[in-house]
């Protein structure tokens, strides 16, 4: 029985509207908690024996980089995230890439779970997507890296941004470990991916997207045909 269960679901996986079925039919109800934070920035660190590559457009060591640690990436959504102008970074030492991340100059956040927008300040960037591999944390990676990519890409930045799931609760103690704070949060429930409950919106940040006043969205063709076009 469960053999022909789990054979059930790989078939169902195989197209997009068996795709829909099977997520309709395995994820009935979805929480998200969206934690917003910021970090002032005033000094920071050096640290000698690593690197910081920097991608401001397509190439193919985006996606080696993402093999290298293990990690699934398209080039469709490497490209789209280039075009919506986000830059792409590596942190290395002796060749070896230790972690990555990407990185939204002044314009949006765009949390295309709940379909909207957050503005941002022309003396801030965002962090997206940070990743070091299971092998190398525990040290202080994280706080190496981001001090290198400010330091030698974004000197005269003074507000840095980040979003947390809170269930990501390694990801949220290295963030407020580097001196991140929580400044505000986004909690939304998905029903059948067929409605988005927007239970919580952001009170610290200028936003905008689809249907923004509604607490209550229909996720219809309109509603996937926005995020399909605004997603990074």
């Amino acid at each position: 029985m469960v053999q022909l269960f789990e054979k059930s679901k790989l078939v169902l996986k195989k197209s997009k509207t068996a795709l829909s079925l099977y997520n309709f039919l395995t994820h009935p109800v979805r929480f998200y908690h969206f934690l917003l934070l910021k970090k002032n920035l005033h000094s920071i660190e050096t640290h000698n024996g690593f690197s910081v590559v920097e991608f401001r457009q397509y190439h193919p060591s985006v996606l080696r980089i993402y093999h290298s640690m293990n990690r699934d990436f398209t080039l469709e959504r490497a490209k789209n995230r280039f075009t919506h102008g986000l830059h792409f970074f590596a942190l290395k030492k002796n060749e070896q890439i230790l972690a990555s991340a990407w990185i939204i100059p002044p314009s949006e956040r765009f949390i295309d779970e709940i379909g909207l927008i957050l503005l941002m300040e022309n003396n801030s960037i965002w962090l997206r997507d940070i990743y070091i591999p299971s092998q190398h944390r525990g040290k202080g990676l994280f706080t190496i890296f981001l001090d290198l990519l400010l330091y030698y890409h974004y000197p005269n930045r003074l507000i840095f941004y980040s979003d947390v799931l809170k269930s990501n609760t390694s990801s949220m103690r290295a963030h407020l470990k580097y001196g991140f704070e929580i400044i505000d949060s986004i909690l939304a429930v998905v029903f059948f991916n067929k409605l988005l409950w927007r239970i919580r919106l952001p009170k610290e940040f200028l936003f905008t997207g689809f249907q923004k006043d509604n607490r209550i969205v229909l996720l219809n063709k309109k509603f996937q045909k926005f995020t399909q076009f605004n997603i990074a």
